[in-house]
């Protein structure tokens, strides 16, 4: 994963913001209750945020601690149930809601997603929503 983000960073500060976020985006699965639903306080991207904020005080940072998982579980959402205009909508609100902050997750998610036997196809559909509405603007 460190080797993913080092590749992925623009600059040194971005290495350094990219690999705070690998360090601790997943490091809380272990917190999450599995008897409640993987959700809000409960999920571990939530619980990652809330241990992030006693000792960083970066508001972008924070976000895609939180929200690391959003894009595939937008993506997710239209591979289940073949909806896939709830899944772009699901996609359009995390796009809305990073805002500027959008490159940066960008490079983390892909980096998080070339790990392992993942597939690249998330990761390819969730790049093409926000290119189109980069394009857009």
């Amino acid at each position: 994963m460190l080797a993913n983000v080092d590749r992925a960073a623009l600059d040194v500060d971005d290495r350094r913001r990219l690999r705070l976020i690998a360090l601790v985006h997943d490091a809380f699965k272990h917190r999450v209750d599995p008897r409640r639903p993987r959700t809000g306080d409960n999920h571990h991207g939530r619980i990652a945020r809330r241990f992030a904020a006693r000792y960083l005080d970066d508001a972008e940072l924070l976000e895609i601690v939180e929200l690391h998982d959003e894009a595939y579980n937008a993506w997710g959402k239209g591979r289940r149930s073949g909806d896939w205009a709830a899944a772009e909508e699901r996609a359009e609100r995390l796009i809305e809601r990073l805002g500027r902050s959008l490159p940066l997750y960008s490079r983390f998610y892909s980096a998080d997603n070339a790990t392992g036997s993942k597939s690249r196809e998330p990761v390819e559909w969730f790049e093409r929503l926000a290119n189109r509405r980069t394009a857009s603007r």
